[in-house]
C-alpha cells in the first residue's frame, strides 16, 4: 500500500508540471501574437484619428473675425448751452464710417465753433472714423435772446409802381445782434421774382443779400431788410422788406408791413 501510494503521488506531480509548462507556453504565444499585431493597430488608430480631425476641420464654422471699431466722444464747452446730434448715432462706429455732427444752441446761447478732430465754425462737421476721436462744440451765452442766426421761410405778395404783381416765396436767414433795443446784422433770401417792367413778364427768380436793422423789446421785433438782387435780370436792383412780429421760445413769427403782404417764420439755429 505504501509503495503503490508513493508511485501514484509521483505520477500526479509530473502531470502537474507538464500542465504548468503548457500554460506558460500558451501565455508566451499569446503575447507574441499581441506584439506582432500591436504596431499595425497603433498605426490604424493614428490614421483614424487624423481622419476625424480632418472631418472636424472641414465642417467646423470659420473663426469669428472681430471688426475694428472706434469710439467718438462728443463734448460741450463755453458759457452757453446746446446739443449736438450725430448721424449715424454712436458712440461706437466701424472703421471708415463718416459721422455728421450738427449743433443746436439753446434759446439763450449761440454756437461759436467746433474743435477736436475737426476745427470749423459752420453748423455741421463730418468726421471719418479711422481711430478713436473726440469733438467739442462751443456755445456762448447770448447777451440777448435775439442774438444769433435765424433761418426759416417766407411768402409774400406785392405790387410795384409799374403795376406788376410779385408772388415771392423761399428761404430767409439772418444773423443779428441786439445792443440794447437796436438790432444790426445781415441776411440772405431767395425766391424773389424778377419781372419785365413793361410787360410784367417773369424773367427769372433770384436771390438777394443785404443788411438788417430795426429794434426789439423782450418779445417783439420791428426789422427791415435792405438788400440787392444777385441774379442776372435784376442784378444790382434794390429790395427792401420790413416786418414786425413776436418771439416765442426759439421762433419768430412775423408779418410783412405795407405795401407787402405776407408772413415770415424764423427759428433760431
Amino acid at each position: 500500500m505504501i509503495a503503490v501510494g508513493g508511485a501514484l503521488g509521483q505520477t500526479t506531480t509530473a502531470a502537474q508540471q507538464l500542465v504548468q509548462s503548457g500554460v506558460q507556453e500558451i501565455e508566451g504565444l499569446k503575447w507574441s501574437v499581441a506584439e506582432s499585431f500591436l504596431p499595425d493597430s497603433v498605426g490604424a488608430i493614428a490614421d483614424i484619428t487624423e481622419g476625424m480631425h480632418s472631418l472636424i476641420e472641414a465642417f467646423a464654422p470659420p473663426p469669428t473675425v472681430n471688426a475694428t471699431t472706434y469710439s467718438l466722444t462728443i463734448g460741450n464747452a463755453g458759457t452757453g448751452t446746446g446739443t449736438v446730434s450725430a448721424s449715424p448715432p454712436g458712440p461706437t462706429y466701424a472703421a471708415g464710417t463718416v459721422v455728421t455732427l450738427t449743433e443746436s444752441p439753446s434759446a439763450t446761447s449761440t454756437f461759436a465753433n467746433w474743435s477736436g478732430a475737426v476745427s470749423a465754425t459752420g453748423p455741421s462737421v463730418q468726421i471719418t472714423m479711422n481711430g478713436n476721436e473726440s469733438e467739442t462744440a462751443t456755445f456762448n451765452l447770448s447777451s440777448s435772446p435775439w442774438d444769433g442766426t435765424w433761418t426759416g421761410t417766407y411768402s409774400l405778395t406785392a405790387v410795384n409802381g409799374d403795376g406788376c404783381t410779385f408772388n415771392d416765396s423761399g428761404s430767409f436767414s439772418m444773423t443779428i445782434s441786439a445792443a440794447g433795443q437796436t438790432i444790426s446784422g445781415s441776411a440772405n433770401t431767395d425766391g424773389h421774382q424778377c419781372r419785365d417792367q413793361n410787360t410784367c413778364a417773369l424773367d427769372d427768380t433770384e436771390s438777394s443779400s443785404g443788411s438788417m436793422s430795426g429794434s426789439v423789446t423782450t418779445t417783439t421785433i420791428n426789422a427791415e431788410f435792405d438788400g440787392t438782387y444777385g441774379g442776372s435780370s435784376c442784378a444790382g436792383q434794390s429790395l427792401t422788406l420790413s416786418f414786425s412780429g413776436t418771439l416765442s421760445g426759439n421762433t419768430i413769427t412775423a408779418t410783412f408791413t405795407s405795401p407787402v403782404n405776407g408772413t415770415i417764420t424764423l427759428n433760431k439755429r
